[in-house]
């Protein structure tokens, strides 16, 4: 019988171990994991809009945002949304809009220009459709409703509705 020589045992270990801790990882947060689909850069506060998805996916596509400004979260995973499977996205696929010195963003897909997906207020924090926990989703629609009118403010000829 052949020798094992006394370093391949270790390196064996190791190797093992990390393709072990890699799919534990995997199967732990296989149905809570999110892809990125794209980086939306807004323009201001080196901030961009990232839309993800979850990893795993059946029937359409669920659609999350989040906002960083200078690498820190300024807004948390919200969902907004959804869109076919095989639907790829990227920055081009959205359209958007600023207003207020480019301190209101908001997202619509260019296809539906017209329909306000997500917005954000960097001046008050404020975001939609996102709402507080104790908050009343007619308050969050009322806050919506308000920043949409901002909004419309800055493009005049442009019939925004909110929603997707």
């Amino acid at each position: 019988m052949k020798t094992i020589k006394a370093w391949l045992f270790p390196l064996f270990c190791f190797v093992a171990g990390y393709f072990f801790n890699s799919t534990v990882e995997w199967v732990r947060t296989f149905d809570t994991a999110t892809v990125k689909e794209c980086e939306i850069p807004t323009g201001v506060y080196k901030a961009f809009i990232e839309i993800h998805s979850p990893s795993f996916n059946e029937v359409n596509k669920v659609l999350m945002y989040r906002v960083r400004a200078a690498g820190v979260i300024v807004s948390p995973m919200t969902f907004f949304g959804g869109t076919s499977i095989g639907r790829r996205l990227s920055k081009d696929s959205f359209v958007l809009y600023k207003a207020k010195q480019g301190k209101l963003v908001a997202i619509a897909l260019k296809d539906r220009a017209n329909h306000i997906l997500a917005s954000y207020d960097f001046s008050t924090g404020e975001t939609w459709p996102r709402k507080a926990y104790a908050e009343s989703i007619h308050h969050a629609q009322k806050r919506g409703e308000r920043m949409l009118s901002i909004l419309q403010k800055a493009y005049p000829s442009k019939p925004f509705k909110l929603g997707n």
